[in-house]
């Protein structure tokens, strides 16, 4: 009884996650589509696809954990292989797709700071569609060999989705993404050695500093993403791959890990965004408040013309 009343404190949470999720992330994607400057600011469109991928996964996992809600029962569980299965599609195609656009954006940053000249030179857009795009691919190629690979079976009381996978596919699944969040920690690291060299050098003034300080916002926006996706994705990715690696089953134990990950990065990064981006809370607050022009009234005074005899 008390394995299953957890795993209903963790369906809980996940909705309020989830409202969380849905709420600040349409506010973001709601003001970028209103505001043509924040959109022409080519450091902000992985931020922003990553925000648009978390609202999408937040609304199509509703199913799925209102299925888990649904079907609780405290001595009990007895859920259907095929709603687990189908229901849980947003989130192995997510997984990947999130995986890969933070490795888009520590690739990103590193050839910003690393190599400037390389950086300029890259097209924003095609490099945002590939990410996207190799992401997506990745995650469809997971979901083929799920479907191929495991068949539909009853796993009683077990609330989590990874009870339900062949073992095959579960250690390819925990595998790859144990890689993917390698490399985004192999990508991480000198970003971060090189931040930390350039905010101990002496500031500079003027038109310089300016520019300075958009590319440090611009890093700190980056360094919050990375932070938070390795807190919520990359490390338990990590840690679920050698978990695996030593015959330790990670869904049995833990439950829906993978879930609740993704679902708190997108909240935390929604709310950072929200709280850190100035540009962001002005153009959020023009639109809640619905500012118009103020009028003011101007008195004009005509003075006569004097006249002069001659």
């Amino acid at each position: 009884m008390a394995r299953n009343l957890y795993y209903l404190i963790v369906d809980i949470i996940l909705v309020l996650l989830q409202v969380i999720v849905i709420i600040c992330n349409g506010i973001i994607i709601f003001v970028f589509a209103r505001e043509k400057s924040l959109r022409q600011n080519s450091s902000r469109q992985l931020l922003v696809v990553l925000t648009i991928t978390d609202f999408v996964h937040a609304v199509s996992t509703l199913p799925y954990i209102t299925y888990l809600i649904v079907s609780w029962d405290p001595f009990y569980l007895n859920l259907s292989p095929y709603f687990i299965k189908i229901f849980f599609i947003p989130v192995i195609i997510q997984l990947k797709i999130n995986l890969t656009l933070t490795i888009s954006i520590a690739l990103e940053r590193t050839l910003a700071l690393y190599f400037p000249v390389v950086f300029r030179n890259l097209s924003s857009y095609p490099y945002v569609k590939f990410s996207l795009l190799f992401g997506f691919l990745l995650g469809v190629v997971d979901l083929a060999l799920e479907f191929s690979l495991t068949s539909f079976r009853e796993t009683p009381n077990c609330a989590s989705a990874g009870c339900f996978f062949n073992e095959n596919f579960s250690y390819y699944w925990a595998f790859s993404n144990m890689v993917m969040g390698t490399v985004l920690i192999v990508f991480m690291t000198p970003f971060l050695m090189k931040l930390r060299a350039l905010h101990q050098q002496p500031h500079k003034s003027g038109v310089v500093q300016l520019r300075e300080n958009r590319f440090k916002q611009a890093n700190r926006r980056s360094v919050g993403t990375l932070l938070i996706s390795l807190v919520f994705v990359t490390l338990p990715s990590v840690g679920a791959g050698l978990a695996k690696a030593m015959g330790f089953h990670v869904f049995d134990v833990v439950g829906p890990f993978y879930i609740v990950g993704l679902v708190s990065a997108g909240a935390c990064n929604s709310v950072m965004y929200l709280a850190l981006n100035k540009e962001m809370q002005e153009a959020t607050n023009k639109l809640i408040t619905c500012k118009r022009p103020s009028f003011s009234m101007t008195v004009t005074t005509i003075k006569p013309l004097s006249t002069t005899r001659r």
